[in-house]
């Protein structure tokens, strides 16, 4: 009996273990044929090991890459192993081998299961994550503690101490991390202090990392390249857009080192440290796994940083970074609806594209918080957080104090001013010259627990916003745990800003400018009489804050994962024209732009593609979509085909096209596929090798070809950070292009072992 026979008849009688043990009895060679390796993943399959029937699958697949047996069983396996995009690329190449109607509903049926399969793996990079502390922490650990609730299971990437000068960490935050959740500590040696010194070949390294970001924006490479051309200009770029730029690099080196990418079905990034979203923009670009961008604040409209300034070469280098990253992500979070239409309107997003989850408060963070049952000793004011912005200056209150003091409608012996957390010491040296530095009460950073009981403990609870008009769209983090707290919130803030919005709703607090002394002090006193009174209020809790409960905000964040995961892939962007001189100017892999077209590598596949033309008169006029270093046009030449015309984009690929047919050189010229008016004359035939995976509307592009012209294209079946698609197989090439083409032949050309061209013959409809 046939060894492929024998072992199907234990599998079907469920002797698996029998089945091992003949497997591993048959000879190497036996072993290696591609149905035993199909048979042997079964196994594994059925032995609940898919990690290993993965291996064999894929093996066979390699040798029998159309069978639809295989390709179906590691579609299944890696269904299994949570790898979706993966399963459901099997399952369309398993679809059109398919043959017999049993296997199609299988398909059917394993597509059904993967459409209703929620929640997934997500990666989330958070540098921020505890044991450090401070208010960004939050959130990214309150997504991690509640995510797998709605069936997201999260891997952390963040780091291993803080950067210098900031020095906040609270080690009982770790026990928020869910027992079991991968949390991977990335060491940054630069903005610890830890890597003083760089080798060259780092330094390139991580340059190239941040110029395959920038590379997507023409200004912003522009700006790149000067700046690399002088050390102080390197020293610049090393820590743009944050001195985590090296994290994020070795962050992703280690991702791609040692975690199966493809076993995540999105990827969440949050900011700040800004590098962080480089992390997900790779990942997007390189692998496509859907990606979600949380802005916790805005960069260059940030309401509390400088003025944007066009002129200004660092403020335009940051703006084409962030607009680069908005376009990237398949969507961006932020924390309020005002900072929506901040983006939307700065950099001409469609709606839909940055939505706002705000921060909140954990319930759980509560619950073990001691409520006081009678007053405190002193009348307190507390203020909860950073301390140290002109914005978030005292003063107001300080002379609201000082005037209830001076009208004797306050004991002042009687009032605590509590800021708990770091504070500028010029803070706490105008309290000196209001005549009250003795009431303040700087207790420095304290642990989370204990900053909210001592929100919980104070009779009145501070808030600093800022008063101009750009911080109307502004929550600071702490305002959801003072809501939280139950105590009556002074806020100092626009009017009509989303804090006073939430304060007038949910009756929690009033909120003022700053230049509204009296109306501070009106409030400072009505609970200062309270307290005098001994009234202890219940605490308040208006039904309305439950929305910002972390678990609610957590299910947000999933519906959006679930949006991203399911939805359209999203296409890739596109590299800037420079990308592509760049290589044309040094010649690219193995110097194959500055050789006779007769020693590139990519020669006996234009000699494959030449068959085409042997039917073409050589009198007809040729127009050639991307020439590049005109290699091709000079092989058309030899061949007698001299009525032709090509373009590029890359004007240093059009200098070389010229350098390599000094005879023709007014045939070639720099135009976009998408404007020039050669697109628009007359053509017997229209020539476009290895174009139209680089640019997103390549549909769009051929559509400007007249109909009833001949089309000779070619697209390749490889992935590459140039690429914005490729294709698997000859039907998803006929199933694109035979929208804007009736197509006679595809053909293959093989490069190597694994790389091929599609090469397209047809008329345009």
């Amino acid at each position: 009996m046939e060894p492929i026979q024998t072992l199907e008849n234990l599998i079907s009688m469920d002797r698996l273990p029998e089945a091992l043990d003949f497997i591993e009895a048959l000879p190497q060679e036996e072993r290696q044929r591609w149905q035993v390796q199909n048979l042997t993943g079964v196994v594994c399959l059925c032995c609940g090991q898919p990690k290993e029937a993965r291996t064999f699958f894929e093996a066979a697949l390699e040798q029998q890459p159309d069978d639809a047996e295989v390709l179906y069983n590691l579609a299944e396996t890696y269904a299994s192993l949570g790898m979706k995009r993966r399963a459901e690329e099997m399952l369309e190449r398993c679809r059109r081998c398919a043959g017999d109607r049993e296997l199609a509903d299988d398909v059917a049926s394993l597509r059904q299961q993967l459409t209703e399969q929620k929640g997934g793996r997500v990666l989330m990079a958070a540098y921020y994550f505890p044991p450090l502390s401070g208010s960004g922490v939050f959130r990214s650990i309150k997504f991690a503690k509640y995510l797998p609730q709605f069936d997201w299971q999260p891997t952390v990437i963040s780091t291993d101490r803080p950067p210098n000068g900031w020095k906040f960490s609270d080690d009982s935050q770790l026990n928020e991390i869910p027992e079991g959740m991968e949390v991977v500590r990335i060491p940054d040696g630069i903005s610890t202090g830890r890597e003083t010194t760089l080798s060259g070949s780092r330094v390139q390294a991580i340059l190239n990392f941040l110029r395959d970001v920038l590379r997507f924006s023409p200004e912003a490479d522009k700006i790149y390249a000067q700046l690399s051309q002088s050390r102080e200009g390197i020293m610049e770029l090393l820590t743009f857009p944050c001195g985590a730029l090296s994290w994020a690099y070795d962050a992703v080196q280690y991702i791609e080192t040692h975690l199966d990418v493809e076993q995540f079905q999105a990827v969440y990034t949050t900011s700040g440290p800004s590098s962080a979203h480089l992390i997900g923009f790779y990942l997007k670009q390189k692998y496509g796994i859907p990606w979600v961008a949380d802005y916790r604040d805005q960069w260059t409209f940030n309401p509390y940083g400088a003025v944007y300034n066009p002129d200004n070469r660092d403020h335009r280098l940051l703006f084409e970074l962030e607009s680069v990253l908005l376009r990237g992500a398949d969507c961006s979070l932020t924390i309020e609806d005002g900072m929506v239409s901040s983006y939307e309107q700065n950099f001409g997003l469609e709606s839909g594209k940055v939505v706002s989850i705000t921060n909140g408060y954990d319930e759980e963070d509560f619950a073990s918080l001691q409520t006081p049952q009678s007053r405190t000793d002193k009348f307190t004011i507390n203020y909860s957080g950073l301390l140290y912005t002109e914005q978030r200056s005292i003063a107001p209150v300080l002379t609201a104090i000082r005037q209830l003091r001076d009208e004797k409608k306050v004991d002042i012996s009687k009032l605590r001013f509590r800021i708990v957390g770091a504070a500028a010491e010029g803070n706490i040296e105008g309290a000196e010259r209001y005549g009250l530095g003795h009431i303040i009460e700087h207790t420095g950073y304290l642990t989370h627990r204990e900053a909210l009981q001592a929100n919980v403990n104070a009779d009145l609870l501070l808030l600093l916003v800022g008063d101009e008009p750009k911080f109307q769209s502004v929550y600071t983090g702490k305002f959801f745990e003072y809501l939280r707290s139950g105590r009556p919130i002074l806020a100092l803030a626009p009017k009509d800003g989303a804090v006073d919005r939430v304060l007038r709703e949910s009756g929690h607090g009033e909120a003022y400018l700053s230049t509204q002394v009296p109306r501070i002090k009106a409030m400072i006193r009505r609970e200062y009489q309270r307290w005098e009174r001994g009234e202890r209020r219940e605490p308040l809790h208006a039904s309305m804050i439950e929305r910002f409960e972390r678990k609610a905000l957590t299910r947000q964040l999933a519906d959006v994962l679930e949006n991203v995961k399911n939805a359209p892939p999203h296409q890739l962007l596109e590299i800037s024209s420079s990308l592509y001189d760049d290589a044309y100017r040094s010649g690219g892999a193995g110097s194959n732009y500055h050789r006779s077209y007769t020693e590139s590598f990519y020669y006996p596949s234009w000699r494959q593609a030449m068959g085409y033309l042997e039917s073409v008169n050589h009198s007809t006029a040729i127009l050639e979509i991307g020439c590049g270093a005109g290699q091709f046009a000079n092989m058309l030449f030899d061949h007698g085909f001299l009525n032709y015309i090509g373009f590029d984009y890359a004007a240093e690929g059009v200098a070389l096209s010229k350098k390599n047919n000094p005879e023709h050189e007014e045939k070639f010229s720099v135009a976009d596929a998408f404007e020039t008016e050669l697109m628009e004359k007359e053509y017997g035939l229209v020539i476009c090798f290895e174009v139209l995976e680089h640019v997103q509307k390549d549909l769009a592009l051929l559509q400007r070809i007249r109909p009833g012209t001949q089309m000779l294209l070619s697209v390749p079946n490889f992935d590459d950070p140039y690429h914005v698609r490729y294709f698997t197989s000859e039907e998803q090439v006929r199933e694109r292009y035979g929208r804007v083409m009736r197509i006679s032949n595809i053909s293959v050309s093989a490069l190597n072992e694994k790389n091929c061209l599609y090469y397209i013959w047809g008329e345009k409809l």
